[in-house]
């Protein structure tokens, strides 16, 4: 009996292999870069050859050899990488979860040692895929005085998360209303990660009383419309494409893979020196629970292999789960304060509620 290599606990689901052939597609403008100098011509000379599509053909040879000559499998899904073929690392790394050097024909060094390398590049995959998706709109929500560069009188400073929508031809950045509080609203700054630009935004709106979902936990949101007309570059980039890609938290199954995204007020968040605040979002993902706190209101119970962070300031950032392998926003974080084990979040349908009912208000006055 062979020992098996001493491997980190896997951190992503290794799904089937036509799975990741769909999934990776999506991030294919985002390649593997496995070339020592990124940006020499190895690296190039890969990228040509991804184009010609030499790694989906090494890839399906790898996968004819499995269970019949797994060397010869490991040799091909190895090439394939090398061409840029994604998928192919997750099917190494399954072929060192589940055989033994014997198996492999390898030494047990060679093969503790191989084992060891591609775990972490798929590790590394699985976290550029949640990046390249789940970052797409979430931002911390920023308060100054003065639209400006910060300084020592005009300082940026920040409290919670918010998301970057676009939805029915307008822009909406979202956020839970208990964020806002006891802030003036007017010096919100919506600031963008590129050049820290700003949008310009019209005034905060939120559930009245009355309306249907007005409460103290389903009426917890508040959004600023972007004021499109005056931003004088394409911001659509940054937005989430909220028309097609949400799902009612009710469609959820319990035990439903979920993830959190948002700006924990983690300490090195804060440039004091530049008076400004520093961008470091979290990603927590887990499961859904049994049941719901309150109708409408979810709770995600996060994946016992994160560390234990405070996570005050996740309120207001999205919620997100797959649907055919394709992220949808779901809902919006509106507690998450300390070393929370569990996430509590508003149904996306009472988010999309609201933004319905502010677009009916403009339809109506421009009539």
């Amino acid at each position: 009996m062979v020992d098996r290599p001493s491997l980190t606990e896997r951190t992503y689901d290794l799904a089937s292999p036509e799975v990741y052939q769909r999934r990776y597609k999506r991030i294919d403008d985002a390649p593997l870069e496995l070339a020592e100098d990124k940006r020499g011509e190895a690296h190039q000379l890969a990228l040509y050859d991804k184009k010609l599509g030499l790694g989906e053909d090494a890839y399906d040879k790898g996968i004819s050899w499995i269970g019949r000559r797994d060397r010869l499998a490991y040799e091909n899904f190895k090439t394939s990488a090398h061409w840029l073929h994604i998928p192919a690392v997750f099917e190494i790394d399954r072929l060192f979860s589940t055989l033994n050097p014997e198996e492999m024909e390898m030494t047990p060094e060679q093969f503790a040692k191989d084992a060891v390398a591609w775990r972490e590049i798929a590790e590394s995959l699985a976290w550029q895929e949640l990046e390249e998706a789940l970052l797409t709109g979430t931002r911390p929500v920023l308060w100054q005085q003065f639209a400006g560069k910060p300084c020592v009188h005009n300082a940026r400073f920040g409290k919670g998360s918010l998301f970057l929508m676009m939805y029915q031809g307008e822009q909406f950045a979202v956020t839970a209303k208990h964020v806002v509080d006891g802030v003036d609203p007017s010096i919100f700054r919506l600031v963008l990660p590129e050049n820290r630009h700003i949008l310009p935004v019209f005034p905060c709106q939120y559930p009245t009383e009355g309306s249907p979902y007005h409460g103290e936990e389903l009426g917890d949101i508040l959004t600023w419309r972007v004021n499109v007309d005056e931003v004088r570059f394409k911001a659509d980039w940054w937005s989430w494409r909220l028309d097609n890609l949400v799902r009612s938290a009710s469609n959820f199954q319990p035990g439903q893979k979920i993830f959190a995204v948002g700006f924990p007020e983690f300490e090195e968040n804060f440039d004091i020196e530049n008076f400004d605040i520093e961008e470091h979002p979290f990603i927590a993902s887990g499961h859904l629970a049994d049941t719901p706190l309150v109708d409408g209101v979810y709770t995600m119970v996060i994946d016992g292999h994160l560390p234990v962070l405070d996570l005050n300031g996740m309120s207001g950032g999205p919620v997100f789960a797959r649907f055919d392998d394709v992220f949808h926003y779901v809902g919006m974080t509106i507690r998450a304060s300390g070393p929370a084990a569990r996430l509590h979040f508003i149904s996306s349908e009472y988010v999309v509620a609201l933004l319905d009912n502010i677009l009916a208000t403009i339809q109506a006055s421009a009539t």
